[in-house]
């Protein structure tokens, strides 16, 4: 499916020029360059992972036992390739997040950085996976109240946590002191 739509309804078998022209390689004689080979293909097979019919009856369409036809895909989250996919270019196509080694040091705790509550349980639930649960061995953030990125993340009204389904940080957060420089947020690279 994967080699259908880059081969037939996007890129073509060869790489052009912008004028809709061929490009060439270096060789004697000179040959078209591919516009992907069989990397590409399995990563753009990855992209495609998840996506199922929907499965339910309707009674203005033909159906058989496996259903109809006519309905969009959806995307089942249990069975997605959580991980980033290359594109052709040379670069990653998806979720539009930079990879942790093009981030600053401590980007979650500068300004923009963005925080998501995504559910009350342990299990993230934008990684829904069993392997997730009941794992001692995986490191899970743990603030402490004192923490700056507590105090912004509790959103205190009168002395009450509002936990905002978002927040986004305003100003760098400041850690000079050696007890904030303890919490969990601190000692590691990265958050996601």
């Amino acid at each position: 499916f994967a080699r259908e739509i880059m081969q037939l309804f996007s890129v073509g078998l060869w790489q052009l020029n912008m004028d809709g022209s061929k490009q060439y390689d270096d060789s004697v004689p000179p040959q078209p360059l591919h516009a992907y080979d069989s990397s590409d293909i399995m990563n753009m097979a990855r992209a495609w992972t998840g996506l199922s019919r929907a499965y339910r009856h309707r009674g203005n369409a033909e159906s058989t036992r496996w259903g109809p036809h006519v309905d969009p895909m959806h995307i089942q989250r249990d069975f997605r390739d959580i991980y980033p996919k290359a594109d052709i270019q040379g670069g990653y196509i998806g979720d539009r997040y930079a990879l942790c080694r093009e981030l600053p040091e401590k980007h979650h705790l500068k300004k923009g950085a963005t925080f998501r509550l995504n559910g009350g349980f342990a299990n993230p639930e934008m990684q829904h996976r069993d392997s997730w649960k009941e794992n001692d061995t995986l490191k899970r953030l743990e603030l402490v109240p004192d923490s700056p990125l507590y105090v912004k993340l509790c959103g205190s009204q009168n002395g009450v946590c509002t936990w905002s389904g978002k927040v986004v940080l305003e100003e760098d957060l400041d850690y000079g002191a050696d007890q904030a420089k303890k919490g969990t947020e601190y000692l590691v690279d990265t958050i996601r």
